[in-house]
């Protein structure tokens, strides 16, 4: 199965959304709202993948590239991720059970993430296996792991 996140491994980018639709409460109101992982808000937010085979080995996409990703979350259970100047864009369904959140994007693509508060930071770490970055350089695409820590921006 073809994990949600790998679309972002693809394109480098995420794309935000903000529907009220639908029914509410699938989210906690504290995760609800705008979160923000930027070169401004280094070194405490980050947007990381990290080589499943050496750990060590990982790309910090806010503070190496300085890419920049806007997540938003709706307590009705929308969510949208946008990297700013970049070329993919999911949104979707997310539903929140307990400290992990269920993501659906458009194409019924799942992935979930385990999730942490911590003031106004939302750290996540993406269950799902991504395999489009070549940490090596072989050609060939090598497994590795989503982690991501965002900041709450004013809405």
């Amino acid at each position: 199965m073809r994990h949600l996140f790998s679309v972002l491994m693809a394109g480098l980018a995420l794309a935000g959304c903000g529907d009220s639709a639908g029914p509410s409460d699938l989210v906690p109101e504290e995760l609800a709202g705008v979160w923000l992982a930027a070169p401004e808000c280094l070194p405490e937010c980050g947007f990381t993948l990290m080589r499943i085979s050496n750990p060590a080995d990982s790309v910090n996409f806010v503070s190496g590239l300085q890419q920049t990703f806007l997540m938003t979350l709706t307590t009705s259970g929308r969510f949208g991720l946008t990297g700013l100047g970049g070329a993919s864009t999911i949104r979707g369904r997310v539903e929140a059970e307990g400290s992990l959140l269920i993501l659906r994007d458009e194409a019924g693509t799942q992935d979930t993430a385990d999730y942490t508060l911590q003031g106004e930071y939302l750290g996540l770490t993406f269950r799902g296996v991504a395999e489009q970055f070549d940490f090596d350089g072989d050609g060939i695409g090598d497994p590795a792991m989503v982690r991501a820590r965002f900041r709450r921006e004013e809405e």
